[in-house]
């Protein structure tokens, strides 16, 4: 993506406030308008218009992506009401693009409609929020691939359950949803949803009994539109609940992926679709017993072999392949008992990286460990009589350097 800086704007004394065509006519795409201000770096074409129908990243939401004079938008920011387009930098678009022109824009509108249906979704679950569960949104992101909503208080599974009913019952109800400034001496007598005190013009929208809020962002016409709500993870966050959640589109797709999951793993277990817990707790099951089969088979071998060492100066170090730490760990505690010098175990499955356990009764492990940080560049540490970690080199290597202080 193009360099760009979000933070450049243009002066509002020089500008006036940029006319947001997105505010009355959420639905269209295509609008022409005459360049007002246009700047210029190495990167990036910056343009004012005079109206536009893009919305710029406020508000927690991303900004629309389009096209203006057939150049892609990279990206929309608004300040002090005036709203500044960003364009990558070529011969073509600085030709194209002169102060006093106008201009053709064309908003993309799948993912104007998307943002549309998730911001609505989310003042949906806000309002059920705020009526219902005395907690107040506390923050919003609205981007691409990530929805999320976080909580002023904590929200247990049975509550999250019951909001996501609650959110789709206004959904099936289809209600109208009005986006519209008011004066200052109505706003003085109604109580509206708003995260910060807002200078000027305060634009509410209200969702039937559902929801009255101050909100900047293009929303739908009727709760219907919005299709579906679906709340796919929460987790605590500071006091409260951080929450993510689809609406839309976005939801189906969703979930049409989770079924298409679903299928896979029914298949795979032989198990209906609705029963597929029961397959995977088979399989889980089945694991386990021949992890411990292997377990067992792996910790006779490596008695056998120790068992079998003969001829041994002082320092013991095998390479294996073991599956488990405590194998590993019960070599090296049954070598040390054996033998008086370093004894370690070398455990790897691919044979150019290994992790690491060494022990003795006698000698600070912990040199050993130095030689393989310095010369191998080991990752790993531990006290005088055991250290552990890992290492990415080879076996040979690995031997050559632990030759510096080892009898090996």
């Amino acid at each position: 993506m193009t360099d760009f800086k979000k933070d450049q704007t243009i002066d509002a004394n020089i500008t006036s406030a940029t006319i947001k065509l997105y505010d009355e006519n959420p639905y269209e795409t295509s609008f022409s308008a005459k360049i007002t201000e246009i700047h210029k770096n190495d990167n990036c074409i910056y343009l004012v218009l005079d109206r536009t129908l893009f919305f710029p990243e406020e508000g927690g939401q991303s900004a629309d992506t389009g096209e203006i004079e057939g150049f892609e938008v990279v990206d929309v920011q608004i300040s002090n009401d005036i709203i500044t387009h960003m364009i990558s930098c070529s011969e073509e678009a600085e030709k194209a693009l002169i102060q006093g022109k106008t201009v053709q824009g064309r908003v993309n509108w799948e993912t104007r409609f998307s943002n549309m249906q998730n911001h609505t979704g989310e003042h949906i679950l806000s309002g059920i929020l705020h009526n219902e569960y005395g907690s107040e949104n506390v923050g919003f992101h609205l981007s691409d691939n990530t929805v999320t909503l976080d909580t002023s208080r904590y929200l247990n599974e049975d509550e999250l359950a019951a909001l996501e009913i609650k959110a789709n019952r206004a959904v099936y109800a289809n209600l109208e949803i009005k986006a519209e400034y008011l004066p200052d001496e109505e706003l003085a007598k109604i109580e509206y949803r708003s995260k910060k005190e807002i200078a000027g013009a305060v634009r509410i929208v209200t969702i039937g009994d559902i929801d009255k809020c101050a909100c900047c962002a293009p929303h739908v016409h009727r709760t219907g539109e919005v299709g579906l709500i679906k709340i796919i993870k929460a987790i605590k966050w500071k006091e409260g609940t951080r929450i993510w959640f689809l609406c839309g589109s976005r939801a189906l797709e969703y979930v049409q992926t989770i079924f298409k999951n679903v299928d896979e793993v029914a298949r795979l277990t032989s198990e209906s679709p609705d029963k597929i817990a029961d397959g995977v707790n088979r399989f889980n099951e089945t694991i386990q017993s021949l992890k411990a089969d292997l377990f067992q088979a792996q910790s006779g071998l490596m008695e056998e072999k120790i068992k079998n060492i003969h001829d041994i100066k002082s320092d013991v170090i095998l390479f294996e392949n073991v599956s488990n730490a405590k194998i590993q760990r019960n070599a090296v505690n049954a070598l040390v008992e054996r033998f008086d010098g370093v004894c370690g175990v070398f455990s790897t499955s691919d044979n150019i990286s290994y992790q690491y356990i060494i022990g003795s009764k006698n000698r600070d492990c912990r040199e050993v460990g130095r030689v393989l940080n310095e010369k191998l560049g080991a990752k790993g540490g531990g006290k005088p009589e055991m250290i552990q970690g890992s290492v990415a080199a080879s076996m040979e290597a690995i031997i050559e350097a632990l030759k510096e202080t080892l009898d090996i």
